[in-house]
């Protein structure tokens, strides 16, 4: 999650190799997602008044469907994996910027990553994002969009993963390979 926050270079000198591996591979997950040609596509697919928010609502769908198909990509449970994850942000809450700290609080507290595992849940989600955008938008309701291309949302989704799983073991590689 740190990837999205960008710690300024005090606290990033102060992270652990670990936490710095996993900011490159977030931040490498984002990049080949945006450069994703099927998730280009999809986003075309949006009504146009909804389309500058594809993005955001699409990598929400995407996190719905990473649960609804949890176990042919993990062999730990998803309810082991979330109170594992929810356990691992409470205990790096001292590396964390203040704006991530509030974040990952909420996130705790309100068990988001349970959420996603619903059409409910990302569709409050979505319109909690909206909430927080700066500017008036129309992003609220666009799990509509969700509902109206349901299929092709996953067929792309499980292209993107086995796309994503494929460019993190190669960046894994290189770095092993590097630091030889």
């Amino acid at each position: 999650m740190m990837g999205d926050f960008k710690p300024n270079l005090e606290l990033k000198a102060k992270l652990p190799q670990a936490v710095l591996l996993g900011i490159d591979n977030h931040r490498l997950v984002d990049r080949e997602t945006d450069q994703f040609l099927p998730v280009k596509e999809l986003k075309t697919r949006f009504r146009k008044g909804r389309r500058r928010y594809a993005g955001v609502v699409t990598d929400i769908a995407f996190d719905y469907f990473l649960i609804k198909h949890w176990q042919k990509f993990a062999k730990l449970d998803f309810a082991e994996f979330t109170s594992m994850a929810y356990k691992g942000l409470h205990s790096c809450h001292h590396l964390m910027p203040p704006r991530m700290q509030l974040v990952t609080n909420s996130m705790i507290e309100h068990q988001w990553l349970n959420a996603y595992s619903t059409l409910e849940g990302i569709a409050t989600t979505i319109d909690q994002v909206s909430k927080r955008i700066r500017f008036e938008n129309n992003m609220a309701g666009s799990v509509v969009e969700v509902e109206r291309h349901y299929d092709e949302i996953e067929r792309v989704f499980m292209l993107l993963f086995d796309h994503l799983i494929n460019a993190v073991e190669q960046a894994s590689i290189e770095s092993a390979i590097s630091q030889k």
